[in-house]
C-alpha cells in the first residue's frame, strides 16, 4: 500500500476495520480481516486528513464531537490529531478540521470520560510535544482546563509528552 507511510496511530470501532493514521501521506487508510485466519486486506475507503500529518486517532461511540458540513451534522466517529496542531473529525457525511491549537505539535490522541457526581462528560486529550503538555478538548472542541495534571516528578526535564492512551479507563502518557 503506497499510502501506508509512517503510520502512527491506529483505532477501530467494534464493527469497523482498523483505521491507521498515515503520517507521511496525510490520510487514514483502513484495513480489514485477519480474523479467524482470514486474509488481511486494505479496505476501499481512504480518508484525507485536512492539513495532513495525522498522528493519533480514536473511535468515538458517543453523540459528542459533532462535525458539520453545510446543513449536515453528525458525531465524528473517528477523530485525528495532527503534527500541525489540528483536531480533525470524520463521519460518514463529513470530514473536517474542527479544532486545534496554534503552534501545537500533536503526537497522540485519547478519548476519555470524566464523571462528576451523577453526570459524565467526554473529552479529547491531545499530547502536545512542542509545549510539553496535554491539551484537553470538550465535546464542542473547545480547549478546557481540568483539575489535576499530567506530570511525573521522576521524568527528566528534557523529556516531552509524546503520546496518551486510554487503557481500561485510565490515561497513560508516554515521553520522548
Amino acid at each position: 500500500d503506497p499510502k501506508l507511510m509512517n503510520p502512527w496511530g491506529i483505532s477501530m470501532s467494534p464493527a469497523s476495520p482498523f483505521w491507521v493514521a498515515d503520517n507521511a501521506s496525510g490520510v487514514s487508510t483502513l484495513y480489514a480481516g485477519d480474523v479467524g485466519g482470514g486474509t488481511f486486506t486494505k479496505a476501499a475507503l481512504e480518508v484525507a486528513i485536512p492539513g495532513g500529518l495525522p498522528t493519533g486517532t480514536v473511535f468515538n461511540a458517543s453523540a459528542d464531537f459533532v462535525v458539520h458540513s453545510g446543513a449536515v451534522s453528525a458525531p465524528a466517529r473517528f477523530l485525528f490529531a495532527t503534527q500541525t496542531g489540528a483536531i480533525v473529525g470524520w463521519s460518514a457525511t463529513t470530514n473536517a478540521q474542527i479544532g486545534g491549537s496554534a503552534g501545537a505539535v500533536y503526537t497522540g490522541l485519547a478519548i476519555g470520560q470524566v464523571t462528576t457526581g451523577t453526570s459524565a462528560a467526554n473529552y479529547l486529550y491531545a499530547a502536545d510535544l512542542e509545549h510539553r503538555r496535554i491539551d484537553v478538548y470538550d465535546k464542542m472542541f473547545q480547549l478546557v482546563t481540568l483539575s489535576g495534571s499530567f506530570t511525573d516528578p521522576n521524568i527528566p526535564n528534557s523529556y516531552s509528552l509524546f503520546n496518551i492512551q486510554n487503557i481500561g479507563g485510565k490515561l497513560y502518557v508516554t515521553y520522548a
